[in-house]
C-alpha cells in the first residue's frame, strides 16, 4: 500500500471510521486532485460517514446540501430576509433625507442575505469546508394515471421508452417527452392536492408551474398555496382501441374441483341432487336425456356493452362473499335490469332475493365466477378504499368504455336538480372514472366530502360531480327507471368550477379585436374591455362566448389547446409510507398526471451545479460576484433511487461501497457500540451477513446494525436466541411485509441459518 493512502486510512480510522483501501484511495485522490467524489451505494452502508470522517480529518467545517427539501438554485445559494428588510423600512419610514434608491441599495446589502449551504461553502474564508450534496426525488404515488400517447397507464406501469404528453410552459401547449428510466421507491409521506377538481398525491419536492398575471414559475408542491392557479390537461390523445378477450373455461354454475368431488367413489351426502346431476352430464357431454339445448349454458362469456355495464356496476357495488356474488340495491327494477344484462353475458339467470338492510340483492353462488371477476377486475373487486378503475377499461372502444361508467353510476350515481354525482371512499376509483369521462367528452370535479359521526364507515369519503348534465346524457346516461325518469326533467341551472386562462396570452389575442374598432352593441363587448383593463379574470367560458361571437383566430387557437389554469382548493398530508415513482425525462421537463401538469426533472439544477463546481463563483445581482477562495471538498452521495447525468457524472470521482464483509461488520459493531463483547458481536454481524440473502424490499444496512448491537447491550444480552431476535425485530426491518417473510423463514428453519456455529 502506497505511504499517502495507508496514512488517509489511519487517518479515517482515528476518526472512528472502518475503512479500507479502495475508500482511503479514493478520498486521497479527491482531495489530492480537486474533484468532487461521487458515492453510490445501499442506503445505510455509511455514505454520509464518509464526509463527516472527512471534515473531522482536516478539521473543517461540514455543509450539507439537504436536496430532499428541494434542490434548486435558489435554496442552495440564497434568500433575501425580506422580514428583515420589512423591518428596516419600518424603522426607517420617518427618515426622508435619502433617496428611494439609496434606501433599496441598502436592504439588498450583505446584512440582509440569508447565505444558503452552496453560499456558504463558496464563502468560506479560512479554510476549504466539505461540502456534502444528497440525492434529490420528486415522485408521484404509484396509482397515479399518467397520460402517454398510447393511452392511460398508471405510474407504476409506466416503462421506459413511452412518451408521455408533457407541457410547454411559455407557449402554453402540450408537447411530447420520452421517458428514460422509471424509479420506484418508498415516501414516508404525501401531499394530497386538489386543483381544478383534479386530484393528485405527491412528495412534497415534486413540482408545478404556478402562473400569475406576471407570468410563471416553476415551485415545489410544499410551497403551494389554496387559490394558486396551475395547468390542466383534460384532453385525452385518440388511441387505437384495444379489448382483451377474457377466457372463461368453466361453467358458471359449478366447478370442475365440484364435479370432481361429485363422482369420487364415496361421494358428499346430497351431492348427486338433479341439478347438480344436470351440470355433470352437460360438463362432461355423454349423450342421454339430461343434456339439453334448452338449459341455457353456453361457453364463454359475450363481451358485449351489457358485460362492460355489468362490471361497472359490479365495481361500484359488488362484492363475492361466501362463495356467491352479491349486488345490493334499494331498488328492485334496477337488479331487475341488471340481471338481464347478466343473462346476456353469462348465459344464466341470477337470483334476486332481500337483502338483511332493507334492500334487495341480485346473487349467484359459483366459485368459477368468483375467480374470473378478480382476475378480471383485479383491484376493481377488493374492498371499497383501495378499489380502482381496471386498466384495460381505459384502452376499450367509446361504447364499451361508456357502458363501464355507465354502470358505475347506475349503481353508485345520484342525479340532483342541476348535477350528477358518486361518492367513494376510493380517490382513486374516482379519479379513474373521472379519467373514463373525460375520454367521453364530458367534465367532472373531485371533492372531498364532509363526514358526519353517524355515517356508515370511517372517513375520508370522496365525491364526483358532473355538472354539465346535458353532455353526461349525451356520452353516458342510465340504465336505472328510477335514475332514467329524474333525469328526464331539465336540470334548473348548470354550474361550473372557474377556468382560466393566462392573462398576458389572452391580452395578446383579444388586442387585435379591440384595434379592429368601435365594439359597443356586439355580444360580449363589455368582456373584452374587461378583460384587457385587468377588471375580471379571463375565464374559460367567458372566452368561449367571446370566440363565438367575434372572429379572434388567435383566442380560437388559445381555447382549442386543450390546456387551462385550475385553481389549488385543497392541500392536505397523508401519513404512511407509500410506493412512489420518480420519471428521468428527455424533452420538456412535464408531464401530465391526472389530468395536472407537473414538473419532474432536475438536469436544470445539475447544469448549474456543473457551473458552480467549474469556477467556484456566483453572482449575486444587488451585490455582485463572489469567488472561492479555497474551493471546497465536494462529497456526492446517492442511493440510486434517481439517475444523475452523464455530465455530472464525468465530472466527478466514483466510489461504490457495498455492504461490509463479515470481518469488518464485527470491527464496526465494536468500535461504534461501547460496552458489546465479542461474542455478541460476532453473532450481530453473521446475523446481518445472512438476513441481507433474504429477499426483503428494504435491506438492513450498518445503520439497523449497529441500532440493534445498541439494543442488545441495553437488554444486557450476551447470545441470540429465537425469543430475543423476535423482540427486537423492530430494530433491524422497518416494513411489515419484511417482517412476515422473515418471520416464515424462522417458521420454516429456526435461527440456524442466521448462526449456523451458534457462536
Amino acid at each position: 500500500m502506497r505511504h499517502e493512502i495507508k496514512k488517509i486510512q489511519e487517518l479515517m480510522e482515528a476518526a472512528e471510521y472502518v475503512t479500507d483501501a479502495p475508500i482511503a484511495t479514493s478520498v486521497h485522490l479527491a482531495l489530492a486532485l480537486g474533484k468532487p467524489l461521487l458515492i453510490e451505494g445501499h442506503a445505510g452502508v455509511g455514505k454520509t460517514e464518509v464526509a463527516k470522517v472527512m471534515a473531522r480529518m482536516l478539521g473543517t467545517n461540514l455543509i450539507r446540501l439537504q436536496c430532499y427539501e428541494g434542490l434548486d438554485a435558489s435554496t442552495a445559494l440564497y434568500e433575501w430576509n425580506y422580514q428583515k428588510q420589512l423591518l428596516h423600512i419600518k424603522l426607517t419610514e420617518e427618515s426622508n433625507s435619502r433617496s428611494v434608491g439609496e434606501k433599496e441599495h441598502e436592504i439588498f446589502s450583505e446584512p440582509f442575505l440569508l447565505r444558503r449551504p452552496l453560499l456558504q461553502a463558496i464563502s468560506q474564508e479560512h479554510r476549504a469546508p466539505v461540502l456534502l450534496v444528497d440525492e434529490v426525488d420528486r415522485c408521484v404515488a404509484a396509482d397515479t394515471l399518467i397520460t402517454t400517447s398510447s393511452g392511460v397507464k398508471r405510474a407504476q406501469d409506466v416503462q421506459a421508452g413511452d412518451e408521455l404528453v408533457s407541457f410547454a410552459p411559455d407557449e402554453f401547449q402540450a408537447a411530447r417527452a420520452r421517458v428514460r428510466k422509471v424509479i420506484p421507491r418508498t415516501a414516508p409521506s404525501l401531499l394530497q392536492i386538489l386543483v381544478g377538481g383534479r386530484l393528485l398525491e405527491v412528495t412534497p419536492e415534486h413540482r408545478f408551474v404556478r402562473y400569475s398575471d406576471a407570468g410563471y414559475e416553476v415551485v415545489q408542491a410544499a410551497e403551494l398555496r389554496v387559490g394558486d392557479r396551475i395547468p390542466l390537461h383534460k384532453n385525452l390523445p385518440e388511441t387505437e382501441p384495444a379489448e382483451p378477450r377474457f377466457e372463461f373455461a368453466d361453467q358458471i354454475g359449478v366447478s370442475r374441483s365440484h364435479l370432481r368431488n361429485v363422482i369420487q367413489p364415496v361421494s358428499p351426502r346430497d351431492s348427486l341432487r338433479a341439478g347438480v346431476l344436470e351440470k355433470l352430464v352437460l360438463e362432461l357431454g355423454p349423450n342421454g336425456s339430461l343434456t339439453s339445448s334448452e338449459n341455457g349454458h353456453r361457453d364463454g362469456v359475450c363481451q358485449s356493452v351489457a358485460f362492460y355495464e355489468l362490471l361497472g356496476y359490479i365495481v361500484a357495488d359488488g362484492c363475492f362473499r361466501s362463495a356467491r356474488l352479491c349486488i345490493a340495491d334499494k331498488d328492485r327494477a334496477n337488479l331487475e335490469v341488471y340481471a338481464r344484462k347478466f343473462e346476456e353475458a353469462f348465459g344464466q339467470r341470477p337470483r334476486i332475493v332481500r337483502g338483511p338492510h332493507e334492500n334487495y340483492e341480485l346473487t349467484c353462488h359459483s366459485l368459477p365466477l368468483g375467480r374470473f371477476l378478480r382476475r378480471v377486475l383485479g383491484h376493481g373487486m377488493v374492498r371499497s378504499r383501495p378499489r380502482m378503475v381496471p386498466e384495460f377499461v381505459f384502452s376499450l372502444p367509446r361504447a364499451k368504455r361508456a357502458g363501464f361508467v355507465r354502470g358505475f353510476f347506475d349503481g353508485e350515481g345520484w342525479v340532483g336538480d342541476h348535477q350528477v354525482s358518486a361518492a367513494s371512499s376510493s380517490r382513486y376509483l374516482l379519479v379513474g372514472i373521472q379519467c373514463l369521462l373525460s375520454s367521453l367528452g364530458v367534465d367532472s370535479h373531485i371533492v372531498r366530502m364532509r363526514t358526519h359521526p353517524g355515517n356508515f364507515g370511517r372517513g375520508p369519503f370522496f365525491a364526483l360531480t358532473a355538472s354539465d348534465v346535458g353532455a353526461f346524457v349525451k356520452a353516458v346516461g342510465f340504465c336505472s327507471p328510477a335514475k332514467q325518469a329524474r333525469i328526464q326533467r331539465p336540470p334548473t341551472r348548470r354550474f361550473t368550477r372557474t377556468e382560466t386562462l393566462p392573462r398576458q396570452l389572452v391580452a395578446a389575442a383579444l388586442s387585435p379585436i379591440r384595434g379592429r374598432g368601435v365594439l359597443n352593441g356586439m355580444p360580449s363587448h363589455q368582456t373584452v374591455y374587461d378583460i384587457l383593463a385587468g377588471r375580471v379574470r379571463p375565464n374559460v367560458s367567458s372566452l368561449r362566448k367571446i370566440a363565438g361571437s367575434l372572429p379572434a383566430p388567435e383566442l380560437d387557437d388559445l381555447l382549442q389547446r386543450g390546456v387551462v389554469l385550475g385553481e389549488v382548493t385543497s392541500i392536505e398530508t397523508v401519513e404512511g409510507p407509500q410506493a412512489v415513482y420518480d420519471f428521468v425525462i428527455d424533452g420538456h421537463p412535464y408531464f401530465v398526471a391526472n389530468q395536472v401538469v407537473t414538473h419532474n426533472c432536475d438536469e436544470e439544477f445539475e447544469a448549474f451545479m456543473l457551473e458552480v463546481f467549474s469556477d467556484w463563483q456566483v453572482t449575486i445581482p444587488e451585490i455582485g460576484t463572489i469567488k472561492a477562495t479555497h474551493p471546497p471538498h465536494v462529497v456526492l452521495t446517492s442511493n440510486r433511487t434517481r439517475e444523475l447525468s452523464d455530465a455530472l457524472r464525468r465530472r466527478c470521482l466514483y466510489l461504490w461501497i457495498d455492504y461490509p464483509s463479515f470481518e469488518k461488520e464485527v470491527r464496526i459493531v465494536e468500535l461504534k457500540v461501547p460496552g458489546i463483547n465479542h461474542r455478541i458481536a460476532v453473532q450481530v454481524a453473521r446475523f446481518m451477513e445472512a438476513l441481507r440473502r433474504v429477499r426483503l424490499s428494504k435491506v438492513p444496512g450498518v445503520a439497523e446494525a449497529l441500532d440493534w448491537a445498541q439494543a442488545l447491550v441495553s437488554l444486557h444480552a450476551d447470545h441470540l436466541e429465537e425469543a430475543l431476535v423476535h423482540e427486537t425485530l423492530g430494530v433491524l426491518l422497518k416494513d411489515a411485509d419484511d417482517m412476515k417473510r422473515f418471520r416464515a423463514e424462522v417458521a420454516k428453519s429456526g435461527l440456524t441459518p442466521f448462526l449456523p456455529a451458534q457462536s
